[in-house]
């Protein structure tokens, strides 16, 4: 915001001492001519712009109030507005001639929005026609939402942190690693997004301890897509539930595809148990993975056991079989984490 003024008395000269802080001003010359009736000058900063303040957070800085003339300024009041913007200094007061005063402000939002304000400060000056000086100062700050803690005794990975595991089937490491957080995604808020690979996934740690991944029906492969649902699926981590999903049913398909039948997966709560993870005991929650499918007379069964260790807040060991109900084949699978940089 600008402010023209064409007052001998006014001084519009960036004093201020904050990071973050504009110093883009616009001067006028002091003393007590061009109609100033006050042998003052002014000086203060044209914005404060306080950055970004999660909610329930607030940021201060200190503005420096400068006369700039040989005689003493009064400054008679001065209007902060909105209440987002406040100071604990009194709003009147004279600064002598040649010398500064300091004035404390603080910006606390009340909610995720971007603020704009502004302190309206006059002063004793008057211009040639009797009318009191005044100058504006605009106020800036964005809030952002304060995201929630993380439920008790479970760690949030943070940004940056990587997860890398052995697995039984490749000889080269499976890498994940966290990317974005407190995303709003697929119905749900403060979603953590992770990079598996070329594929980008989604978890959201529940308030009551559990955890939930989403599933793409895009990463279904050969499944037919129309039938086979994208959902959030949940590990009942702190809920020592049982959770059961229908992930796929021909049944939905609008068009008839390929493979026709069900495909339900389980997760239940089994128990706890201590596991060295890279060297380390780690204390793990057990959830058993149970997948029954039943398509195109192709029976399958896949029971995984799944170790869960809160103080990383991932899944740190998977291990199971998948087996062909019909012929009895069986296939092994395991996974277990290698290394790990926790942020």
């Amino acid at each position: 915001m600008k402010n023209h003024m064409s007052l001998s008395s006014l001084v519009l000269t960036a004093c201020l001492f904050a990071a973050g802080c504009s110093s883009s001003t616009e001067t006028t010359p002091g003393g007590s001519t061009n109609g100033s009736t006050h042998p003052a000058g002014l000086s203060v900063p044209k914005m404060i712009d306080f950055g970004t303040v999660q909610v329930g957070s607030s940021m201060d800085t200190t503005i420096v109030y400068r006369d700039t003339g040989s005689v003493a300024l009064a400054i008679t009041g001065q209007s902060i507005a909105p209440e987002v913007f406040t100071t604990p200094d009194s709003l009147t007061f004279s600064i002598p001639g040649g010398s500064s005063r300091s004035v404390r402000f603080h910006f606390m939002p009340s909610d995720a929005n971007d603020y704009y304000g502004y302190d309206s400060i006059r002063t004793d000056a008057k211009t040639s026609d009797g009318r009191p000086v005044s100058v504006i100062v605009t106020l800036h700050g964005k809030g952002i939402a304060t995201p929630p803690p993380p439920p008790p005794g479970i760690t949030q990975p943070g940004l940056g942190s990587i997860f890398i595991f052995a697995d039984s089937g490749s000889s080269v490491p499976d890498t994940e690693r966290i990317v974005a957080q407190h995303l709003n995604q697929f119905g749900k808020s403060d979603v953590t997004s992770y990079a598996a690979g070329s594929l980008t996934r989604y978890a959201k740690y529940e308030i009551n301890g559990d955890w939930s991944v989403y599933e793409d029906n895009r990463e279904s492969g050969l499944w037919d897509g129309f039938a086979r649902k994208s959902l959030w699926k949940t590990y009942p981590i702190g809920s020592q539930a049982t959770n059961t999903y229908t992930v796929f049913d021909s049944s939905y398909s609008n068009a008839q595809g390929l493979i026709q039948g069900t495909l339900t997966e389980k997760y239940q709560y089994i128990q706890t148990e201590e596991l060295a993870v890279a060297g380390v005991a780690v204390h793990c929650i057990l959830i058993r993975y149970t997948m029954t499918q039943s398509v195109t007379n192709d029976n399958w069964q896949e029971v995984r056991t799944l170790w869960y260790a809160p103080a990383l807040g991932w899944v740190v060991r998977d291990e199971g079989h998948y087996t062909n109900i019909t012929t009895n084949q069986q296939s092994y699978s395991f996974r277990m984490l290698k290394s790990f940089i926790l942020k």
